[in-house]
């Protein structure tokens, strides 16, 4: 049975994963090949056109950057954590964001009009919510579309394809490894998603720091803790679909299509379609 889990309970996490984002990688962060893939829907919606609105999720400095690029869009930058805004605005390069406005608030519950925004995006944002709150989102997203809106963003998924990874395979994976971002986050990133069957579930990095602690002793485990400690927040959460799944459960609200993924992506051959940027129009 699904727990209930107070969405007010998601802001601590984020606190730490702000500070973090200048050293976070593929494929945490969006590569400059995924957000190639935003700009296709910023240049269908955007370019060219005033008075445009755009209404991003969360606070990624890559997509704030990337609709700078579009003199005529008015941007609403939304996240439930205002530490996340402010964090990740230092880390922006080309954004106007004194001419951004800041919502704090949650997706579930924004004040925002019917039929305002010309575009939506979103990096890994969903995911973030209980299950229970995954359907209201999505509602919320078709009624803040204009008719003739996309939303674009990134959505880690899970593909029957998928072999899980076991944990020996994983310690084995690190032997001799330069233990930098890039290899921690794809590390950590296998850790808690990929040990098990490959299904719509929450993700509970507690499991996987636990199962690292009484793995202590080996000693390539010993030398990941000690020089990388915890790459993901133990008190996360994350709440995955299996990708057909995924598009039924919003197949009555949009037409759904995955517009591309970055096959360069920081994960092993079989894992790297699982986060495609997807475009969604309404039906």
């Amino acid at each position: 049975m699904e727990k209930k889990h107070k969405v007010k309970n998601l802001i601590r996490p984020w606190d730490d994963w702000a500070k973090s984002w200048e050293h976070t990688t593929s494929p945490s962060r969006p590569t400059k090949a995924e957000i190639a893939v935003y700009k296709k829907a910023c240049d269908k919606y955007l370019r060219g056109r005033k008075n445009t609105r755009v209404l991003i999720f969360g606070a990624t400095p890559e997509l704030r950057d990337l609709v700078s690029g579009y003199p005529g869009a008015q941007v609403t930058v939304a996240d439930i954590n205002m530490v996340m805004i402010k964090a990740m605005t230092l880390l922006t390069k080309k954004a106007k964001t004194d001419k951004e406005v800041w919502i704090k608030g949650d997706w579930i519950r924004l004040p925002l009009p019917e039929k305002h925004f010309d575009l939506i995006l979103g990096d890994f944002t969903f995911e973030n919510l209980p299950f229970r709150l995954h359907r209201k989102y999505f509602e919320n997203v078709h009624r803040w579309l204009k008719d003739s809106g996309c939303y674009a963003g990134r959505f880690f998924v899970f593909r029957e394809k998928y072999s899980p990874y076991s944990f020996d395979e994983l310690a084995l994976s690190a032997r001799g490894k330069k233990l930098d971002s890039a290899f921690l986050n794809q590390f950590w990133t296998i850790g808690a998603f990929f040990l098990g069957r490959m299904k719509t579930k929450e993700i509970v990095v507690a499991d996987f720091v636990r199962l690292l602690e009484k793995n202590r002793k080996n000693p390539v485990i010993s030398k990941i803790l000690k020089q990388g400690s915890y790459f993901f927040p133990p008190d996360k959460r994350w709440f995955i679909w299996l990708a057909s799944e995924l598009k039924a459960m919003i197949g009555d609200l949009f037409l759904a299509r995955e517009a591309g993924y970055d096959r360069r992506i920081n994960m092993p051959k079989q894992y790297r379609d699982l986060a495609p940027v997807w475009f969604l129009s309404k039906k």
